[in-house]
């Protein structure tokens, strides 16, 4: 049974096989993280006067956040759909009152021309 004073200490080294240092893992994490973060921040349509340079930066800095704080990115998504479904609903609502006076509209109309029908006589 070895003990560890049989073998020195020589830190992590990949198996022989395997050409991967420390850093070769930290950059393909490193690259990994930068470009799922660019790829799940989803900015808002922009302006029309904003340019593409602008577009670009608006999108670094969001990404930027992304990666010290993924919560956030997450949390304003969450918000943009309260928000979404606030609007769809009193959509809805004003949807519904439209086709009430829609409806109420041509009832009068249909009314009247009921009326003038029966009233005008032979």
């Amino acid at each position: 049974m070895a003990t560890t004073q049989d073998s020195p200490f020589t830190g992590w080294r990949s198996p022989l096989f395997c050409d991967r240092s420390t850093l070769d893992l930290l950059y393909g994490c490193g690259a990994t993280i930068f470009l799922c973060c660019w790829t799940a921040v989803h900015l808002n349509v922009p302006a029309d006067d904003e340019g593409p340079l602008s577009r670009t930066l608006r999108k670094v800095k969001c990404m930027l956040i992304c990666l010290v704080a993924p919560e956030s990115i997450a949390w304003c998504a969450v918000d943009e759909l309260w928000g979404a479904r606030i609007y769809v609903k009193d959509k809805n609502k004003a949807d519904g009152v439209v086709k009430t006076l829609a409806v109420v509209q041509i009832l009068r109309f249909a009314l009247g021309l009921l009326g003038r029908a029966c009233w005008a006589g032979p």
